[in-house]
């Protein structure tokens, strides 16, 4: 999952591009309060989140119904990491803490096994993250879940304001080896994300010299 994140993320500029295929909702009725913009891509899902911060006593272990894979872009929160120790005859799970760790910005992780549960409690006052969920695990290899309140759907304007943050980060974290030369501005240009990179950049990214301008 960790790879097909980080391909997702290197076309992620013209994924947010094409607005019309996101969907936003505000998750405010269980922690964290959360802001997503999802799509479809293919049989795998994508989200970019904000979570709120909220206190540590409030996470909860939980399970997920699809392989995914996570990358922390700003902000860090405390995860702990655990498995299912019994499945009950109501299909839920009770689960046993591994470990917990600090995940801060730049830090990836995936969770791969159905029985794998974790939590999370942010330390920043946010945290933004880009999340790519798999296809989903058959229903009997996954735990039922006690029914969930409903999302908040964002207005056209929350959804694009909240996306605008994400096409930002792109552009600052550039990860590109296109290029292209503008005369008009003197610089070198990413082609897919068009950030500005500069001489020394543009070195440094492609391991050539720029040519003379």
């Amino acid at each position: 999952m960790l790879d097909q994140l980080r391909k997702v993320i290197e076309d992620l500029p013209s994924l947010i591009d094409d607005k019309s295929k996101w969907a936003g909702v505000l998750i405010n009725r269980r922690s964290p309060t959360t802001v997503r913009a999802t799509r479809e891509l293919g049989d795998m899902r994508l989200c970019l989140n904000r979570y709120d911060t909220f206190s540590p006593l409030e996470a909860k272990m939980h399970t997920h119904d699809r392989p995914m894979a996570v990358m922390l872009i700003e902000g860090s929160y405390t995860m702990q990491i655990g498995a299912v120790q019994q499945k009950h005859e109501n299909n839920l799970g009770s689960g046993f803490v591994v470990t917990t760790v600090n995940i801060g910005k730049g830090d990836s992780y995936e969770m791969i096994n159905p029985w794998g549960m974790h939590s999370v409690a942010p330390i920043t006052r946010f945290v933004y993250t880009i999340t790519l969920f798999g296809k989903s695990w058959p229903k009997e290899m996954t735990l039922g879940e006690t029914e969930k309140p409903a999302d908040l759907p964002l207005s056209v304007d929350e959804l694009h304001t909240h996306l605008r943050y994400f096409r930002m980060w792109c552009r600052d974290n550039c990860r590109h080896l296109q290029t292209y030369y503008s005369e008009e501005h003197d610089n070198y240009y990413c082609s897919r994300c068009k950030s500005g990179m500069g001489n020394e950049y543009y070195e440094k990214m492609t391991g050539r010299v720029p040519g003379p301008r």
